[in-house]
């Protein structure tokens, strides 16, 4: 009896076998190897990938931390006597020298007002 010839790899694997008789359990052992092996690569490639993604997210990671340390040192030569200071209590200093700041603001504008309003009586008066 002659065997249909057939082009796919799985079929040749299948009639290159010595025992012809056999051909249908010779395929299931064909393509269980071939499912093996497909599960096999698989599995190498995925701690390949995994690294890859840890990479990708541990420079990620690295980036977000160097510009989060760039930020506190600029924060540090900002607020005064913060070069000595710790991250915590930079912060608790930083928040009271806001508040500072807008105080002054405050102040400077009320000044401004009213110096300018003073200017204005002066002119009234014809001074």
């Amino acid at each position: 009896m002659e065997e249909p010839k057939s082009t796919s790899p799985l079929s040749r694997k299948v009639n290159l076998g010595k025992h012809r008789s056999n051909s249908s359990l010779e395929m299931c052992n064909a393509v269980k190897k071939s499912k093996t092996l497909r599960r096999s690569e698989r599995l190498k490639k995925r701690p390949q990938m995994q690294k890859m993604l840890k990479d990708d997210n541990n420079s990620e990671d690295d980036d977000d931390k160097e510009e989060v340390e760039e930020k506190i040192g600029a924060l540090k030569q900002i607020v005064p006597g913060g070069e000595e200071l710790g991250v915590d209590m930079l912060f608790e200093k930083t928040a009271g020298y806001i508040l500072a700041l807008q105080l002054q603001v405050k102040a400077l504008n009320y000044l401004t007002s009213f110096v300018q309003g003073s200017e204005k009586e002066k002119m009234k008066l014809g001074g």
